[in-house]
């Protein structure tokens, strides 16, 4: 018997005891031939001839046996005569007559199985009893339980207090997210006025917003459902209740008592401020929809399915912009026409009249000085409206992104000048390397549809002078924001950060289709120059270095197909 062994053996033997010791307590007040089980007799008995018999080897080959087996082999005989001194009666009692024994245990264990069923039988007949004898009372009687035996009253007398309990535990280490959105989902449907309704829909949507903060984005359904919330909080500010107006500014107030206009602290004919932010929520929403196309397959057909989400999304884009504009918040009504815009610049016309559409069907009897929303306004003028706004009243960035925006759709339709004399006359160009990377991105997006709107005239040389910069750096992908490199020396974390910079398959520019517009405007320019050049030196200044080296490498290749 090893060291390894006898050291098993101890310690299975020490949590042996600990249980039987504990059997003991709990049959206490039962007889003792209940308390001893004979399994555990029997194995203490087989246990004592094992190792009383490994003791006479022992003896007989001292030599054989080390000094650290030997030192365990005396600790665990003297651990087993100890434990047969503490049952000696069990034991002789086992050994007189084994079958006696184990029936004086069967019987014991029986009867108490007896007494527990009826007690059980008993105990049910009681609540049962009680149960009918309440009626329609007993649910009230009752309160919900939640993790760590917390007592929930989802009522709508108890909403405050539950969204109180919520808001302290929000954030904390072992907080079920899940539960949380389970506890808010039922506190909506109990939730009985609409300041009730609208404290709940403040939590729930942020707390959906925030249920995978360790996913690279939420789940489609929990997506789904924070969007549906989120235009039934918009739609009812924008509605039926116009008393209530939730905003950033908001004083103090009690989060525990209702709050309706003209009544208890609140002066008559005055509104009710909720604290909360909607255009965080709004631009959360809207960056969790990119999120979710950025991690779904561009080729299978939930991109699709999921694609088809952006159209309520923008109605919740358009009616909130509406709140803001009648609120008078000019900050957050440039905001969300920034995001309302970046929805529609890259898109045909078709789609935007789909969209549109569905946004006038849904505001019926609502009015705008930004644009028309009694009808749908054609694609072109739409995005003209929104960007003149934004060039008015936004701040410098918005400004530079609605900029970018009008011009990359004016090149989009074909109005090359248009586009070209705008961003000749924004001078974008001298400082937009002071950008941050977004923007950058927009950019570059602009200016590769301003190559492709110069070949659609037939303006070569501006076509190949306008894609020379992107095709010169040979990574237009990345500069497009539409892959990365594969094989770079980028760490983790500013690769994940590049992968979330990304722009969803449906927004790319054909990157084949660029870079064969811009080897056919060299070709155009490059060959009547060097067949019109006499030297070999004058032979060597290329126009496009690409275009260049590609030919040299066709003309070394006589076999190419």
């Amino acid at each position: 018997m090893c060291v390894c062994g006898l050291l098993t053996l101890s310690t299975e033997f020490d949590k042996l005891i600990r249980l039987i010791q504990r059997h003991q307590t709990l049959t206490s007040t039962l007889s003792p031939a209940a308390q001893n089980p004979p399994m555990f007799i029997k194995e203490l008995i087989d246990l004592d001839a094992l190792i009383t018999g490994a003791a006479k080897k022992e003896k007989e080959a001292k030599k054989k046996m080390n000094a650290a087996n030997a030192k365990g082999l005396n600790g665990m005989k003297q651990k087993i005569k100890k434990v047969l001194r503490d049952y000696d009666a069990a034991v002789q009692a086992y050994n007189t007559d084994q079958d006696a024994f184990e029936q004086a245990y069967t019987d014991a264990t029986t009867v108490v199985s007896a007494k527990d069923t009826a007690a059980a039988a008993r105990a049910t007949k009681k609540a049962a009893a009680d149960t009918a004898a309440e009626g329609d009372a007993a649910p009230e009687d009752f309160m919900t339980v939640g993790r760590g035996g917390r007592a929930l009253n989802l009522t709508s007398e108890g909403v405050f207090k539950t969204l109180k309990g919520i808001m302290e535990s929000r954030g904390r280490k072992n907080t079920d997210r899940a539960e949380t959105i389970k506890i808010l989902s039922k506190l909506l449907e109990v939730a009985a006025s609409p300041y009730q309704k609208i404290r709940v829909l403040l939590a729930l949507v942020s707390a959906r917003l925030d249920y995978s903060t360790n996913l690279a984005s939420i789940p489609h359904d929990s997506w789904c459902s924070a969007l549906t919330e989120f235009n039934q909080l918009i739609t009812m500010l924008l509605g039926p209740n116009k008393d209530y107006v939730v905003t950033e500014d908001a004083g103090e107030y009690d989060d525990m008592i209702e709050r309706t206009p003209g009544q208890g602290e609140e002066k008559e004919n005055s509104r009710v401020k909720v604290r909360g932010s909607l255009i965080n929520l709004l631009e959360s929403v809207d960056s969790e929809f990119t999120k979710t196309l950025q991690n779904t397959d561009q080729h299978g057909s939930e991109y699709v399915e999921r694609l088809r989400e952006e159209k309520p999304l923008y109605v919740t884009i358009v009616k909130a912009q509406i709140l803001f504009e009648r609120e008078g918040w000019e900050d957050p009504t440039c905001r969300a026409v920034m995001r309302r815009l970046e929805h529609i610049y890259s898109k045909p016309a078709v789609v935007v009249d789909v969209l549109e559409r569905s946004a006038v069907k849904s505001l019926s009897g609502e009015s705008s000085q930004i644009s028309d929303i009694t009808a749908a306004q054609p694609a072109s003028d739409l995005v003209y409206d929104l960007a003149v706004y934004l060039y008015r009243s936004a701040p410098a960035l918005l400004r530079t992104r609605a900029m970018l925006t009008h011009i990359f759709h004016n090149a989009m339709i074909g109005r090359y000048h248009e586009a070209r004399d705008m961003l000749l006359m924004s001078h974008l160009q001298d400082n937009i390397q002071h950008a941050d990377i977004s923007t950058q991105i927009l950019y570059n997006r602009t200016v590769v549809q301003l190559g492709l709107a110069a070949f659609k005239r037939g303006y070569i040389q501006e076509c190949q002078s306008t894609l020379n910069e992107i095709f010169s750096s040979q990574r237009p992908k990345e500069l497009l924001a539409q892959g990365t490199q594969r094989y770079s020396q980028t760490s983790p974390e500013q690769e994940a950060l590049e992968k979330r910079r990304l722009l969803p398959f449906h927004m790319h520019v054909n990157v084949d289709l660029l870079e064969t517009v811009y080897l056919v405007s060299c070709m155009l320019i490059e060959l009547p120059l060097l067949a019109s050049l006499s030297t070999d030196e004058e032979k060597r200044k290329a126009i496009s270095r690409p275009f260049r080296r590609l030919l040299e490498q066709a003309d070394r290749q006589t076999f190419m197909g």
